[in-house]
C-alpha cells in the first residue's frame, strides 16, 4: 500500500518525504540523546554532591568531638572550677 503510493509519488515529493523523514529521525534521536545525557549529568551531579556532602558531615562531627573534648576538659579542672567558684 505505501510502497504503492510512494512508487506513484513525482520525484520531488519522493526527495521532500525523505528528507523530512530523515530529519524527523534525526530530531528523535538527538532528543533522546539529550534526554539521556541530561539524566546521566543529574546522577553524577547527585553522587557528586553526596559525597561532598558525608565529607562535610564527617569534617563538622570530628570537630563537635573536638568541642566536646576541650569542653570536658573545662568541666573537669578544678583550677576553672575555682575560679568560678571565686567569681560567685
Amino acid at each position: 500500500m505505501i510502497k504503492n503510493i510512494f512508487r506513484n509519488m513525482p520525484l520531488k515529493q519522493k526527495i521532500l518525504t525523505m528528507f523530512f523523514v530523515i530529519l524527523i529521525s534525526i530530531t528523535i534521536v538527538a532528543v533522546l540523546a539529550i534526554s539521556f545525557l541530561g539524566y546521566s549529568y543529574s546522577e553524577f551531579l547527585y553522587e557528586s554532591v553526596a559525597v561532598q556532602l558525608s565529607y562535610s558531615a564527617a569534617e563538622f562531627a570530628d570537630n563537635l568531638r573536638e568541642i566536646e573534648t576541650v569542653e570536658e576538659m573545662i568541666y573537669s579542672s578544678n583550677t576553672v572550677q575555682n575560679g568560678l567558684r571565686v567569681g560567685l
